[in-house]
């Protein structure tokens, strides 16, 4: 069980079609209750309002139930594909989202391109299954353009 308290939880932001396999990675690997956020708004309204400990909403549903999200300050935030077919708007209230985070916010970007992660502490790179360390977003481009890192297509 993760450590957690659920008065404010894991926000995992992703396309809706990644929705439903964070659902079955949750149950995979947890008890802990979530929440898919889904549907019309008042349901959605409903599912904000869920005692639980993951809160699992795609990039589409950002705009519409900002302020659900903005008033509360996540213990964790994901954002899965970080840069997948999101418009400007929805990058700038993802942003500002982040930015009103307190520091002891976790903030996990998974992303495939770089520059999406620049302000990011810890870098690491996951293939095949590995993790590596790569430290600040320059120690990343200095792996890569040294060829000290297996680079898989």
């Amino acid at each position: 069980s993760l450590a957690f308290p659920y008065q404010y939880g894991t926000l995992i932001v992703c396309p809706s079609t990644l929705k439903w396999n964070w659902e079955k990675e949750i149950r995979k690997h947890t008890n802990e209750e979530y929440s898919i956020i889904d549907g019309p708004r008042k349901k959605r309204g409903a599912q904000w309002k869920k005692k639980a400990r993951f809160y699992i909403c795609s990039y589409e549903l950002i705009l519409k139930d900002n302020e659900g999200i903005r008033d509360r300050q996540w213990n964790n935030i994901i954002l899965d594909e970080a840069t997948a077919n999101i418009d400007t708007v929805t990058e700038q209230l993802l942003d500002s989202i982040l930015e009103k985070l307190p520091a002891t916010t976790t903030r996990v970007i998974i992303a495939h391109r770089l520059n999406t992660i620049t302000n990011a502490d810890e870098i690491f790179f996951i293939s095949e299954g590995e993790v590596q360390r790569a430290g600040s977003l320059d120690d990343a481009i200095r792996l890569l353009l040294h060829g000290s890192r297996k680079l898989t297509s």
